[in-house]
């Protein structure tokens, strides 16, 4: 379950429940109408409209359950469940207070705006996805190096070139988002981000 609370009404506004695990992060998007299946001039009752072009306020949340999900930022309404081509041999155990679930999690979502209606999606296994709000998979970025390493943490650069994403093995992968290739591997990086964090 996610929610929304208003910093001035001190209260919950919204609630966006359906995921099956922990919500692992959430994220305001704007979205053009063909993604949630409305014409451009249309809506609830034009509440969700946001803008001439009809675009209208999306939250994207990604969790523990493997799957991404979209819904109306306005209405908390539904839109679409997304679940990103995981491997089989990846799964993870999650205690939830009810259950233990099996899960292949989520961890991260980053919307690009250099590439329009993109995301890249990031589970906790070997790969990560560019992929569309409709589900489709546009590009795979997978390590040459080693295999079997896991993606625990990623975050695109402010020119959007760049993938970072920090694997299990203490390396930071950086690959280019519009090929896919890996540019480089730094070996360092768990070593300096602890001796940096040392010295303050």
């Amino acid at each position: 379950t996610c929610r929304e609370f208003g910093l001035l009404a001190s209260r919950m506004l919204k609630e966006f429940r359906g995921h099956n695990s922990y919500v692992n992060c959430c994220s305001y998007v704007l979205l053009p109408p063909s993604v949630a299946g409305r014409g451009a001039g249309s809506g609830n009752n034009g509440s969700s409209r946001h803008g001439a072009d009809g675009r209208f306020l999306a939250v994207v949340t990604a969790s523990a359950d493997g799957s991404v999900r979209l819904w109306d930022g306005r209405t908390a309404e539904p839109i679409r469940e997304i679940t990103p081509p995981i491997p089989t041999t990846v799964t993870a155990v999650v205690h939830d207070k009810d259950s233990i679930v099996r899960s292949k999690s989520v961890h991260t979502v980053v919307h690009l705006h250099s590439q329009a209606n993109a995301m890249v999606v990031v589970p906790r296994c070997d790969r990560a996805y560019l992929m569309s709000y409709s589900g489709d998979v546009l590009r795979t970025y997978v390590r040459d190096d080693v295999q079997g390493s896991e993606f625990l943490a990623a975050v695109v650069g402010s020119s959007e070139r760049y993938l970072f994403v920090a694997a299990d093995d203490g390396k930071c992968v950086v690959f280019d988002i519009h090929t896919g290739k890996v540019e480089k591997i730094i070996r360092s990086f768990a070593e300096d981000c602890i001796s940096g964090g040392r010295s303050g």
